[in-house]
């Protein structure tokens, strides 16, 4: 394995602010692979990545390349040959952005949550991880696609997952940029979206416990307002770049990571030497904080239960008017098979006025 060298999927927003920020960051002697289904615009990023590191003195390279999404094994040869210590997932066929759009998915997301996009996140990273888990030695897998719920199915279908990012770290750092330091949270993908709506219509909020004490969130987070467009990712990436340079640099560090070591919801992690050495707040029972975070995923249409996924009531209703079957869910070993017949479904709803 080279420990200097990151594979990042996807050419979107997101990996676009990776690559500025990380292109950027005091982390030197780094090589970074850049891969997406456009392979125009992944040697561009590269393109963009190799300047500013330049600009700011770091020494990094980026070299971008096309991939294929319907291999059997995507990037098989690439991950082989390139042994990289971390596989950065920013590819997913759902964003939140284009949920603006005017056609029956979109409408379908909005009034049954957004967990009913959990089968569409799951199915490139669950693709990708099969790969990182046939390797001899596999890389960190970072999946960065709603990690708060995918990477529990993915660690339930037997693919290991490190982690995600942003989430409940857009939350943390906006704090630490307030002066807040010693603070432990527990916090879910359903806060981001909470925190994008005025103070006073806002109905469910992180757990914060500062010195010890746990703290009134309503109150710590009135004056935050987040922006429902793609610029949030900037610190999203910022966030990501801590987490990159502790395990890179193998430092020692407290960070907020959704989805650490497949869990549901989003956690404080210790890490040390490259690698997750505990998750938890430390004040409340550890299955306590497990649960309080599957309940909020709930509130956003999935439920976990034992060996599968269902959907809230709101989802299931939603989605047995277009496939009763779908609307019923799916084990965790059934995923192979449900994936495709979902994203179909999506495909069809989307081209629906």
């Amino acid at each position: 394995m080279n420990g200097r060298t990151l594979f990042i999927t996807g050419t979107g927003a997101l990996a676009q602010a990776i690559v500025e920020t990380l292109s950027a960051a005091p982390i030197q002697d780094l090589r970074i692979h850049i891969h997406g289904r456009n392979a125009g615009r992944a040697r561009w990023l590269a393109t963009i990545g190799n300047t500013r590191a330049a600009s700011f003195g770091r020494q990094q390279h980026y070299v971008g390349a096309g991939m294929d999404w319907q291999s059997e094994q995507p990037l098989l040869d690439e991950l082989q040959a390139a042994r990289p210590a971390i596989v950065l997932h920013a590819a997913s066929l759902q964003s939140m952005w284009t949920l603006a759009g005017s056609n029956a998915w979109s409408r379908l997301v909005k009034d049954a949550g957004y967990g009913i996009t959990l089968p569409v996140q799951c199915a490139l990273a669950a693709a990708l991880g099969k790969t990182i888990k046939a390797l001899k030695v596999p890389p960190l897998f970072i999946n960065c696609c709603y990690p708060d719920a995918v990477n529990h199915v993915l660690t339930e279908s037997g693919i290991k997952v490190f982690c995600g990012i942003g989430n409940i770290g857009i939350i943390a750092s906006i704090l630490i940029a307030q002066g807040l330091s010693d603070f432990r949270m527990l916090a879910n993908h359903v806060h981001v979206q909470e925190l994008m709506k005025e103070p006073e219509a806002r109905t469910v909020f992180p757990r914060v416990w500062i010195g010890g004490k746990e703290a009134d969130a309503r109150i710590l987070l009135k004056n935050i307002r987040l922006v429902n467009d793609p610029s949030l990712n900037s610190i999203t990436a910022a966030g990501c770049i801590h987490l990159l340079s502790a395990i890179i640099e193998e430092k020692d560090a407290r960070l907020h990571l959704p989805g650490p070591s497949g869990l549901p919801g989003g956690y404080p992690v210790e890490i040390r030497s490259g690698r997750i050495s505990a998750v938890g707040t430390g004040f409340i029972d550890a299955a306590e904080e497990r649960q309080w975070n599957a309940r909020l995923l709930e509130r956003e249409g999935i439920a976990f239960e034992g060996d599968g996924v269902r959907f809230s009531e709101r989802a299931f209703k939603g989605l047995a008017q277009y496939s009763p079957g779908l609307a019923k869910g799916f084990l965790f070993r059934e995923l192979d098979d449900y994936l495709p017949e979902f994203s179909s479904l999506v495909h069809r709803l989307q081209e629906m006025p």
